[in-house]
């Protein structure tokens, strides 16, 4: 009897794999809260309200209150005005600080990068790339520091404001899965010579543009519009490209897994890009007799 089981679960095993799709499309009759934030579908906290592990959602303690997280790529995800159908919601996107004391660890940073590579996200076109200050050239790089996407030229510091943000925007041409972004003094660039350079606090960032009006040198993060590409599966791009119909998704073949003494099989796996899905992911717990589940 134990042996025709284990059978018949082996000849299943190709039916299982396919029919995950179904379950981990979700229930788009979810209707979730995170405090005063709607989760869309695809997005979801509880497991079948999500479309796959890109598109949970935790609900995290932060020094604002509980706040929405993409869990895979933590970004919060912010009350939004655009149609989910259109595969974009808004986020809020972290600003980068220089010579600002009182904003912490990230006060003195020259640079500082959101990388999105290897997920199905983007920061679409519908964004602008701005800083706050005066004196500085403001850039952002498409991955480094060596190849500029967009600059723009903060006014001189003495000199009227011209307008109602205190700084500079610009259009961002492309989309971008990474960026970097960074402030120049612009006494270095012309008199690099010069000792003295520009001490004021600065800041740059990429934010949606219909909310412009409303940055100040204060702001921690502003809302950006994220979107994304069509999902097959929950691992890495890199492996949900090759996805076909009927196509069994290959795996890391460096995932020789095992838990305790029990080796762990594909399509089920512990680490990601070693397991089919969410579905198929293994997890080690530890019990009374120091085994593993």
């Amino acid at each position: 009897m134990g042996i025709r089981m284990v059978f018949y679960f082996i000849l299943q095993l190709p039916q299982l794999i396919q029919s995950a799709s179904p379950f981990e499309a979700g229930e788009a009759g979810c209707k979730e809260t995170c405090e005063n934030v709607s989760i869309p579908y695809p997005f979801g906290i509880k497991r079948g309200c999500y479309h796959n592990s890109w598109f949970r959602v935790t609900c995290n303690k932060t020094i604002n209150g509980t706040k929405p997280f993409i869990s895979r790529i933590n970004m919060e995800l912010l009350p939004s005005y655009w149609p989910v159908e259109d595969n974009r919601v808004t986020v809020n996107n972290p600003v980068t600080y220089l010579n600002c004391d009182d904003k912490g660890n990230n006060g003195n940073t020259s640079s500082s990068s959101v990388n999105l590579q290897g997920s199905p996200f983007f920061l679409s076109e519908q964004n602008i790339f701005g800083s706050v200050g005066c004196g500085y050239l403001a850039i952002t790089f498409r991955n480094n520091q060596t190849d500029p996407i967009a600059a723009c030229l903060q006014q001189r510091c003495g000199d009227p404001i011209s307008s109602k943000l205190p700084g500079c925007l610009t259009m961002v041409p492309e989309n971008l899965t990474s960026y970097t972004t960074a402030s120049r003094p612009m006494i270095d660039i012309i008199s690099p010579g010069e000792k003295e350079s520009s001490k004021r606090c600065t800041s740059t960032f990429i934010g949606d543009s219909t909310v412009f009006s409303e940055i100040s040198i204060d702001m921690t993060h502003v809302p950006a519009t994220l979107e994304w590409n069509p999902v097959k599966c929950d691992l890495e791009a890199s492996l949900c490209s090759i996805v076909r119909p009927h196509y069994v998704l290959p795996y890391k073949t460096s995932c020789n897994e095992r838990c305790g003494n029990v080796d762990i099989p594909f399509p089920f796996g512990i680490k990601v890009g070693c397991y089919k899905s969410e579905w198929f992911r293994v997890t080690c717990n530890k019990t009374a007799d120091d085994s593993c589940l």
